[in-house]
């Protein structure tokens, strides 16, 4: 999920050039509707790894109210998704699948 929407950043790059996600837990908490495997410790865990690894550049919010913490795809990926020539077709549903409740958005 956080590779495909970094490279469909690079293909239809957001205004900021970053893609706001939920990395903290905030005072609301889980939900019985939260997938457990992407809630926020393993998401952050995730993020700051492929952060490590140069495929995307992560960053949480500084104790700014209101603030979302972001990703963005590296010139490193970026240069993959063009070298590999991923394009919006390469995006879609297949039949029979169930579409995530996780939704990123643009920051």
């Amino acid at each position: 999920m956080i590779v495909a929407n970094a490279a469909l950043a690079v293909i239809d790059p957001p205004e900021s050039g970053r893609i706001a996600v939920t990395a903290s837990q905030g005072v609301k908490g889980r939900t019985r509707y939260d997938n457990p495997a992407l809630g926020s410790k393993p998401l952050r865990s995730l993020l700051y790894r492929l952060d490590r690894l140069e495929f995307l550049e992560f960053q949480m919010p500084k104790a700014i109210r209101g603030e979302r913490s972001s990703f963005a795809p590296t010139d490193w990926f970026k240069d993959k998704v063009k070298e590999f020539g991923v394009s919006m077709d390469d995006f879609g549903w297949r039949g029979g699948e169930v579409p995530s409740l996780v939704v990123l958005e643009f920051a």
